[in-house]
C-alpha cells in the first residue's frame, strides 16, 4: 500500500513511518500522534490519575478540558479524510455505479412497457381490421 506514495524514491525524511506525507501535508504525523493520545489512550487522559502528567502535551493547561471535544473531533475528521479516503472514494464510486445501473434498468423497463403497449395497440388494430 505504501509503494504508490514513493515517487522517484522520495520518502519523507522527517517521519519514516509516513512516506505519504508529501501527499497529505503535515496531517499524517500529527494524526498518528493524536490517535495514540486521544483514541487509544483516552481513558488515562480523562482519569484523575493520568491527568497531571498529560499537561505538557497542551500549549495552555487552563483550556485543558475545553480542548478535548475539539481535538477529538479534529482527529475524527482527519481520520476520515486521511485514513479512510480511499475507502470512502470506493464507496462513493460504488454508489454511483449502483445508481447508474438502477437508472439504466428503469429506462429499460419503461422502454419495454412502451413497446408492449405499442405492440398490443397494433394487435388490437389488426384484430379490428380482420373482423
Amino acid at each position: 500500500m505504501v509503494e504508490p506514495c514513493l515517487e522517484e524514491g522520495r520518502a519523507d525524511q522527517n517521519s519514516p513511518q509516513s512516506p505519504c506525507q508529501r501527499l497529505y501535508g503535515d496531517y499524517q504525523p500529527t494524526f498518528k500522534r493524536s490517535t495514540d493520545k486521544y483514541w487509544w489512550d483516552w481513558s488515562s487522559e480523562f482519569s484523575p490519575s493520568g491527568h497531571q502528567h498529560q499537561h505538557h502535551h497542551h500549549q495552555n493547561p487552563h483550556t485543558h478540558s475545553h480542548t478535548h471535544p475539539h481535538i477529538i473531533l479534529l482527529t475524527f475528521v482527519r481520520r476520515i479524510v486521511i485514513v479512510d479516503l480511499p475507502i470512502v472514494l470506493i464507496l462513493v464510486l460504488l454508489l454511483l455505479l449502483i445508481l447508474i445501473i438502477i437508472i439504466i434498468i428503469i429506462i429499460i423497463i419503461i422502454t419495454i412497457i412502451i413497446i408492449i403497449i405499442v405492440l398490443s395497440n397494433n394487435n388490437s388494430q389488426s384484430q379490428l381490421n380482420a373482423t
